[in-house]
């Protein structure tokens, strides 16, 4: 879930059937949840948050959060440590860290996943990622500063 209707009532009932659910969090603060997110103007970081740690509080079935980094957000000391805190608040059994590997269509096409040769038939662009050095950098503080087991593209370990 990208988490904006946790704090939806309806939205915490089904959920609360399911035996995992992995929340996307990219954000450290407002700032940063409305550069990466772009989110509809009257959702805020702070409800946003408020929703993610409630639900953790009343869920009982096992939670990860996901985070998407891209060298646009990629977070630096301060910002590590603020993510790093946010991730304690929330308790996730695991810290899933992505950077994006597949190209984007540059219009609106039914396939996005899946395609592992990556052969296209209409245009597309490449995003940007981070290096596997600043994944693995960042995946080994999260690691020491939380305690979590983190799980990332490069390096799957806990």
């Amino acid at each position: 879930t990208n988490a904006v209707h946790l704090g939806n009532g309806l939205v915490k009932k089904n959920l609360a059937t399911f035996d995992k659910v992995i929340i996307k969090l990219d954000a450290w603060d407002e700032t940063s949840f409305q550069r990466i997110n772009r989110p509809h103007p009257s959702v805020k970081f702070s409800q946003h948050l408020k929703g993610i740690k409630d639900f953790r509080q009343n869920y009982h079935g096992s939670v990860e959060v996901q985070s998407m980094f891209t060298p646009a957000n990629y977070p630096q000391d301060e910002q590590i440590k603020a993510l790093a805190d946010l991730y304690l608040q929330i308790a996730p059994e695991v810290i899933q860290l992505n950077t994006p590997k597949r190209p984007y269509p540059l219009s609106w096409h039914r396939e996005n996943r899946g395609n592992h040769q990556a052969v296209f038939s209409y245009p597309v662009s490449n995003l940007k990622n981070v290096s596997e050095r600043e994944a693995v950098t960042l995946e080994q503080a999260l690691r020491q500063m939380t305690n979590l087991p983190v799980l990332s593209i490069y390096h799957q370990s806990g």
